[in-house]
């Protein structure tokens, strides 16, 4: 079993937000393109999803799920900051969580 690379990751998440926006999902679009856009070697999140099996990024929807776990995190008050830049709050299309 091959372990993703950050470009397999970057594409799942660039294909998700494609998707996203295509079913009226500006949001969640915006949310897979920064994730995927800021893989880091020496962030945490980088290392769970770079661990994921990279012919599983897809039937797994690993983008959506990163996309709950961060919406569970924010609406169960566990995420402040992050919270500032859900709906119904305006970051616009180019700012960086």
């Amino acid at each position: 079993m091959k372990i993703s690379d950050r470009q397999d990751i970057a594409e799942a998440f660039a294909r998700q937000a494609r998707a996203c926006l295509e079913l009226g999902g500006p949001f969640t679009a915006n949310l897979c393109r920064i994730l995927g856009a800021n893989l880091d070697d020496g962030a945490a999140f980088s290392r769970r999803v770079t661990a994921w099996p990279a012919d599983s990024l897809w039937p797994d929807l690993l983008p959506l799920r990163c996309c709950a776990a961060l919406n569970t995190l924010v609406r169960r008050g566990r995420a402040p900051a992050l919270a500032a830049f859900y709906p119904p709050n305006d970051p616009g299309d180019d700012e960086p969580f």
